[in-house]
């Protein structure tokens, strides 16, 4: 009996041992890390929604210390970002976004693609960003209209090889930026379909390149991404951004996986994937958001010395206040609010019109309750936006007023009209009532109304605003508002049924 167990016992161990070795070696592991819209937030902040109580999420300290903690367990893991980098803060703006490309060069980012508000100050600015940036750029869908080729030093994609998989990585920049970005306009640049430039450049990829895997890092948005998925089949990951939306766990659509890490650095997107290395194909995946709680995760003392050296150089600016609220005053994008209102009646005030009209995606954050910084102005409305007041007639009022309830807008804010809607009514026939100080809109009555310049020139596809006439710059909007909490402190506003939804929900 010994003589044959044995012999079997040997068989089954020799068995066991070449499983786990064929196991061990017939996938390959792939980590992508990525961001996306950090807006210029390169120091912690509270957000309650996130957060509880005076908790600071963000940060490039923390999220440099979470990184060499990933790729200390995986040291080929990828570091990708989105887009709209650096629009969006106080020490970011007043040095046009270098701050935020230094501290993602010293992060070791791989590549990031450009997204609409990168493109906010310029092409000299935006030049100097790529210029410091020491990772891609990457738009593939971005061409120079005057001679035809990429904007210099953005490349439409990248290769990288992570133990034997080749991946390709393609940049597409958000297709209605000449529309969202009031610096790039439609006679600089082509920005060409995202599903067409992915058509020439995903066989590129894979027969010329031997690519093994397709990622594209999208600054569409979410919505947007889901279509891509279903019209095109090759596409393995789609890293997403520009809606904003923290997809807490990927979704696969069309055997593509779709992923998104909120805004602002809230959170660290982390992806794993499993990789047949005969098939090249996905065989599994994981994904999460890492909460970037400051009070969960040890600084990173070398990358906070930079921060404080850009704080430095203007924090005797950003520190100073300018006044007081005596309410938190909020933003919303889908229905009236009280921080909306507030910038819209002081802009009615600045330009002495009738009406005054702000888009809500101009608001970007909330300003709590207490004392008020120029910092804070600056993260609640970062933009370089002139006040514009103008004539416009009643009839083109209401072709603005319909705009915002297609379903492809933020809600705008309003100040001096009242505005009753019906969602459950087809376009073009939601509105049930506009009235101008308690009186109807006439549709030949020349109103004066105040709006942002990037509105005024058909922003966001408010295109009846070019119909105003005799147009005059005020003052730059966040001036206005600084000037305003200077002068009315302790500040308060509040919700007043300035737009309301009649129809049923």
């Amino acid at each position: 009996m010994v003589k044959i167990k044995i012999p079997v016992l040997f068989v089954m161990l020799f068995m066991l041992i070449s499983v786990n070795f064929v196991f061990g070696e017939e996938t390959v592991k792939i980590v992508l890390l990525h961001t996306n819209d950090i807006h210029g937030h390169m120091n912690p902040y509270e957000d309650s929604r996130i957060a509880p109580g005076s908790e600071k999420i963000g940060g490039f300290e923390y999220l440099s210390t979470l990184i060499k903690e990933e790729r200390a367990k995986n040291p080929g893991a990828l570091l990708l970002d989105g887009g709209d980098i650096a629009q969006g803060s106080l020490y970011s703006n007043l040095a046009y976004g270098i701050p935020v490309i230094e501290l993602m060069n010293n992060l070791g980012y791989d590549c990031s693609t450009l997204g609409n508000h990168d493109f906010d100050w310029g092409e000299e600015k935006l030049l100097a960003m790529i210029n410091t940036a020491r990772f891609p750029m990457l738009a593939a869908n971005v061409i120079k209209r005057q001679d035809g080729n990429f904007i210099p030093c953005v490349k439409p994609y990248i290769l990288k090889d992570i133990n034997g998989i080749r991946i390709g990585i393609i940049g597409i920049a958000c297709t209605d930026t000449t529309v969202l970005s009031p610096e790039c306009s439609k006679e600089k640049y082509y920005f060409l379909s995202a599903e067409e430039t992915l058509k020439c450049y995903i066989p590129v990829l894979k027969e010329i390149h031997k690519a093994d895997l397709i990622i594209v890092i999208s600054h569409l948005g979410y919505r947007e991404d889901l279509k891509l998925s279903e019209k095109i089949s090759d596409i393995d990951v789609i890293v997403g951004a520009h809606s904003h939306k923290a997809i807490e766990k990927p979704v696969m659509k069309n055997n593509t996986i779709i992923i998104q890490a909120g805004n602002y650095l809230a959170y660290l997107g982390k992806l794993e994937l499993e990789v047949d290395k005969e098939q090249k194909k996905i065989v599994s995946y994981n994904g999460e958001l890492i909460k970037i709680l400051n009070s969960q995760i040890e600084p990173d003392l070398e990358v906070k010395k930079l921060l404080d050296k850009y704080k430095e150089k203007y924090e005797s600016f950003g520190e100073q206040i300018v006044g007081e609220a005596s309410v938190d005053l909020t933003k919303s994008n889908i229905k009236e609010c009280n921080l909306g209102n507030l910038v819209a009646d002081i802009m009615r005030l600045a330009g002495k019109s009738d009406i005054a009209i702000i888009n809500t995606g101009g608001l970007r954050e909330n300003i709590p309750k207490g004392q008020v910084t120029i910092e804070k102005i600056y993260g609640v409305y970062p933009f370089e936006n002139m006040l514009i007041s103008m004539d416009l007639k009643g009839k083109y009022i209401k072709e603005i007023i319909e705009t915002t309830f297609t379903g492809s807008h933020a809600i705008l804010q309003v100040s001096g009209l009242t505005i009753k809607y019906d969602l459950s009514k087809p376009d073009k026939e939601k509105i049930v009532e506009i009235l101008v100080n308690n009186k109807p809109l006439e549709d030949e009555k020349t109103y004066r109304v105040s709006t942002a310049d990037f509105l005024a020139t058909g922003g966001d596809g408010y295109e009846s605003f070019k119909k105003g006439e005799n147009p005059q710059n005020i003052m730059p909007i966040r001036d206005a508002i600084i000037k305003y909490f200077q002068e009315n402190s302790p500040v308060s506003s509040e919700i007043e049924g300035r737009i309301e939804n009649v129809g049923k929900e």
